[in-house]
């Protein structure tokens, strides 16, 4: 099953991703890549087609829709979505599209470390509209320290 989801921001805190209405156990994380995909240029190449149609009917009115179709089309064949695809043990796939390769790239490195090293306590927020990552280390000296410090009493 592969679902592609566009959000606004992922929250990582200790062993668990959260993006959407979805959570991923970090540990049962497979694999992570990135890729580019390309837009179509299909609302260009409608345009298009309108501004031939519309020669018919005048040919100043046709030239502009023409003009603006090109314009469209190139700049939807310039424009690219960027994606990091999340595959589970479990045969789950997940992918979160990025507007930005750079930020993509960021964000991939640093889901990369906190998997790499389960040890250290994360809390990771990663605002995906305006591409800001937040990270928070939390170090405890023992469980007896985290325990007073949580209230807690053995």
């Amino acid at each position: 099953m592969k679902r592609e989801i566009n959000v606004g921001s992922v929250r990582v805190h200790g062993n668990c991703m959260e993006f959407g209405n979805t959570a991923i156990q970090l540990s049962n994380i497979s694999s992570l890549s990135t890729s580019k995909v390309k837009r179509s240029p299909i609302g260009g190449v409608i345009i298009l087609l309108v501004g031939f149609a519309s020669l018919l009917i005048h040919w100043l009115l046709g030239a502009a829709i023409i003009l603006l179709g090109v314009f469209v089309f190139f700049a939807e064949l310039h424009n690219a979505d960027y994606i990091l695809s999340i595959s589970t043990n479990a045969g789950g796939n997940f992918s979160i599209v990025f507007g930005s390769d750079h930020f993509l790239k960021e964000v991939h490195d640093i889901l990369i470390e906190i998997i790499a090293n389960p040890e250290k306590e994360n809390d990771a927020t990663i605002n995906i509209s305006s591409q800001k990552i937040e990270i928070k280390r939390v170090e405890f000296k023992d469980y007896a320290t985290l325990q007073n410090f949580e209230g807690a009493h053995g």
